[in-house]
């Protein structure tokens, strides 16, 4: 048995090869019964709304017309493993990022709503209050 599907002969589409007297920019003729070539599209097409055909040449040498079933197959996601983190590199990670926040939120406003408030540390000592 072979792997191959079986072939699907588009029914109502037929191609014929150019006669020996045309010109050389004519590659073939096709022609459709309309009624068998509608319900055969419909039948066939993929989720996009397109039918894809081979045009074809059988060893024999009469053309004819195959439906091209051909789905690539889905490419895997790429994966990129993490480097791998000890406890210490972890740690010192999780420190930088920990730093950056700290950082940003106990950062001081230098002045706020027109008053100006210190930069340095204050000891609470020396509050008068």
């Amino acid at each position: 048995m072979s792997d191959k599907p079986d072939k699907i002969f588009a029914r109502g589409i037929f191609f014929d090869l150019p006669s020996d007297k045309a010109p050389t920019f004519i590659k073939g003729k096709i022609s459709m019964k309309v009624h068998e070539a509608i319900k055969f599209m419909e039948e066939y097409q993929n989720v996009g709304g397109y039918i894809n055909l081979d045009l074809k040449v059988s060893a024999g040498g009469k053309p004819y017309v195959e439906l091209n079933t051909f789905k690539p197959e889905p490419k895997p996601k790429e994966f990129k493993p993490a480097e791998p983190r000890t406890t210490e590199t972890a740690q010192v990670a999780l420190d930088k990022e920990f730093d950056a926040k700290e950082a940003k939120e106990f950062e001081r406003p230098k002045e706020v709503d027109g008053i100006e408030y210190p930069t340095e540390e204050i000891n609470p000592d020396e509050i008068p209050f």
